[in-house]
Order: C-alpha cells, then structure tokens, then sequence
C-alpha cells in the first residue's frame, strides 16, 4: 500500500488532537481507535495501524517506528 507523508497543518492538528483528548482522560488507545474511526481522512488509516499496535502491547514509540514514510522525523523524534 503506497502512504503519502502528512502534510504540516494535519499533523499539527494530530498533536492538538492528542493533547486533548489525552488530557480529557482518554487513554492513547481509545484516542487512536476513535480517530480511526471519526478522525480527518488523512490520519484515519495512520490511527487504525497506531491503535492495532498499542493495543497488540507495542508502545507509542515503537508504533510509531512502522510509520516513517507517513510522519515527519521531528514529529517521530519528539515521541521518542
């Protein structure tokens, strides 16, 4: 399956998401799985994987790994 990079205003809006939802009492799986399902087009797919990773034991961190061509280094290594 061929995955485009984020563009900067959706990935900006991914972080603003997270910090949101994360701060509501949402834990990273329920965030990711929602967004998976309801999120902006652009991060639905890039959710599902995250969410299927988290919940599979994996960490934000490691999850993230997978997805190096969809998100930008600085964004990649900021989780880290």
């Amino acid at each position: 399956m061929f995955s485009q990079r984020l563009s900067l205003p959706t990935v900006i809006d991914l972080c603003r998401m997270l910090r949101h939802q994360i701060s509501a009492g949402l834990s990273l799986h329920q965030v990711m799985t929602q967004q998976s399902q309801r999120g902006p087009g652009a991060v639905r797919s890039l959710a599902a994987r995250v969410s299927e990773a988290i919940r599979g034991g994996r960490s934000l961190s490691t999850a993230l790994d997978d997805e190096k061509a969809v998100l930008p280094p600085l964004f990649l290594s900021l989780v880290k």
